[in-house]
């Protein structure tokens, strides 16, 4: 089955609809984030995308420009795709788009997911917060991997 994705904006109202809809399945439902934190009022001010297995929408991610650089957040993946490099391909086509900008991009990672993102070029900073009893650790994008 082909992988593809796309990028919209918050005006596209079927694509972000969609995206929201995955992002709350991921964040709300199976991790049980408050509604209120996973939808923060950003999205306007985010690039956003979804990427699609065949025709069926199944992941979602957005960046956004920030003091300190690109921040690339809010990535969800529907849990029955997780192991077919849907996120791989999300992630590659996100990196597509923003390493031509120029800016420091970054990341804030769950524990189990920093490795995925370090075969991006991803790095540690050694920073950490904790939301909703997940610790999230802060990581910047180098290209020397």
């Amino acid at each position: 089955m082909d992988l593809n994705a796309k990028a919209f904006c918050y005006f596209d109202g079927e694509l972000f609809d969609t995206a929201l809809h995955i992002r709350k399945q991921v964040f709300v439902d199976e991790l049980g984030f408050e509604h209120n934190h996973e939808f923060d009022g950003e999205d306007p001010f985010c690039i956003h995308y979804l990427v699609y297995y065949g025709e069926e929408p199944v992941g979602t991610c957005r960046w956004r420009k920030t003091d300190e650089g690109i921040l690339l957040e809010r990535v969800a993946v529907q849990k029955q795709y997780r192991s077919l490099s849907v996120g791989e391909k999300l992630i590659k086509r996100v990196l597509v788009d923003i390493i031509p900008l120029n800016h420091r991009i970054l990341v804030y990672s769950r524990d189990e997911y920093v490795n995925f993102f370090k075969k991006f070029g991803f790095r540690l900073t050694g920073d950490s917060t904790s939301i909703n009893s997940y610790t999230y650790y802060r990581m910047e994008y180098s290209t020397k991997i």
